[in-house]
Parts: C-alpha cells; sequence; structure tokens
C-alpha cells in the first residue's frame, strides 16, 4: 500500500482511487442531467425548487445575493453584457451611486439590464412625471432672449436637474430624514408639453436633450392661463 504526500495533505492509494471515482462520477452527472432538482428528485425544469415541508416548521424561499450599495458600485467592472439578467437584493441604498447604479435608489430587487441596475416592482409603472414649477419669462430684457433672433432658450433638463439636486436651504428644504432625490440623465426623458397659452407664447420647439426655444408678441397680454404644463417621460 502506498501513500501520497502533497504538502499538508496525505492520502492512501485506495483512497485516492476513491476520490478520482467520485469525481468521475459527478462529472458525469453533470454531464447526463440537464435539470437540477432541490427537495425532488423529478424536476421539470432546468432548476425546480420545491418546499421542504408544508406544515410552516421551515422558512422556504430562494434569496437572491443581498449587498448594500456600496458593495454593488464596487463591483462595478464586473457586471457587462455577459452578466444581462443578474439578480440581486439591495438591502441599503444610503451610499453614493455610479453610473451603473443610478437607479438603484431604495432597498430591493434589482437586475441587470447588461448596461444599468434596473429596478424589480411595483414602480415600473410610474414613467413620466411633471417637471419642477419654473419661470418661463416674456421680458425681452430676461437672460433667456436672445435679441438677434428675438428667441427665448431654457433648458429644461439643466433646471429640473438643478432642483432635483436640492442646492440651496434659501429657496429650498427638505425633512431632517430624507435623501437625495434620483436624478435622471438627458438622454433618458422625452420633454412633452401639454399645455401651453399660444396666445403668448410662439413657434416652441423642445430637443432631444430638454432645450426649449419659444417666442413671444411684442407686447405680451400675460393672463392667469400664460403657463406651460411639462411632462417629462422615462424612456424604457
Amino acid at each position: 500500500m502506498y501513500f501520497w504526500n502533497l504538502g499538508f495533505w496525505t492520502f492512501k492509494t485506495t483512497t485516492m482511487k476513491r476520490i478520482l471515482l467520485s469525481i468521475l462520477g459527478f462529472s458525469s452527472i453533470g454531464l447526463l442531467q440537464a435539470q437540477i432538482g432541490v427537495n425532488t428528485d423529478t424536476p421539470k425544469s432546468s432548476l425546480d425548487v420545491q418546499a421542504t415541508t408544508t406544515d410552516g416548521s421551515t422558512a422556504d424561499g430562494i434569496s437572491a445575493p443581498r449587498l448594500t450599495l456600496s458593495q454593488l458600485v464596487s463591483k462595478d467592472a464586473r457586471y457587462l453584457a455577459a452578466q444581462t439578467g443578474a439578480l440581486v437584493y439591495v438591502t441599503d441604498a444610503t451610499s453614493a451611486a455610479s453610473a451603473k447604479t443610478r437607479n438603484v435608489t431604495a432597498p430591493g430587487y434589482y437586475y441587470f439590464d447588461g448596461t444599468l441596475w434596473q429596478t424589480v416592482g411595483s414602480d415600473q409603472g410610474l414613467r413620466y412625471f411633471y417637471m419642477p414649477a419654473i419661470a418661463l419669462s416674456t421680458n425681452t430684457s430676461d437672460p433667456s432672449y436672445n435679441t438677434s433672433t428675438q428667441i427665448f432658450t431654457i433648458d429644461l433638463y439643466t433646471k429640473y436637474a438643478g432642483q432635483f439636486g436640492i442646492p440651496t436651504s434659501e429657496t429650498s428644504a427638505k425633512s431632517p430624514s430624507a435623501t437625495s432625490l434620483p436624478v435622471l440623465m438627458s438622454n433618458e426623458i422625452e420633454y412633452l408639453i401639454t399645455y401651453y397659452d399660444d396666445i403668448v407664447y410662439k413657434d416652441i420647439t423642445i430637443s432631444n436633450t430638454g432645450v426649449l426655444t419659444y417666442k413671444v408678441p411684442a407686447s405680451p397680454a400675460t393672463t392667469d392661463k400664460t403657463f406651460m404644463n411639462i411632462l417629462f417621460k422615462i424612456k424604457r
């Protein structure tokens, strides 16, 4: 009978034979078995997980990897196209986000779409919101007015991002426990106007990046109807 000495490990030849046979056996199972069953000998799909008991004595379920936002950010470089469809559960989302994790704003399930982490849940139905209130000047002395073209230009996206950032305590406020608001990228939004005063605002255009232009008459007759309803639609 012989012994194999591998560093700290010493095996009898008979033990080695058993290990090799076991490895070969498991390899064969991996090649032949296309379906995996947990608590079942007859899986009905690629992965079939059955409840351990039905008497309430155990907790059943499938747990996705649990990570904090900061831990998920630290793995940014690992998530590429090959990881599309990966699912995780974020336990804490109070740290700074990265470009890939900018949609991670609260604890919950998230999946990787090949570029960004997207939320899984009920808020998928909310796909639009109204732009924060801003003043649209009709005064030609306003900095937004170009005297040579007679056009007012307002960067709606910049105004939105600035207000959602809660920039100063003089013009904004929040509760002590409130966290920051998520700010979308300009190319993740579609810009729509659902109403405007067509007596005052003329030749209105909006670019794909959220730049609004308009003209006004020489002597605009402003009323309580002189405003715009601007809607942001989140792209899918």
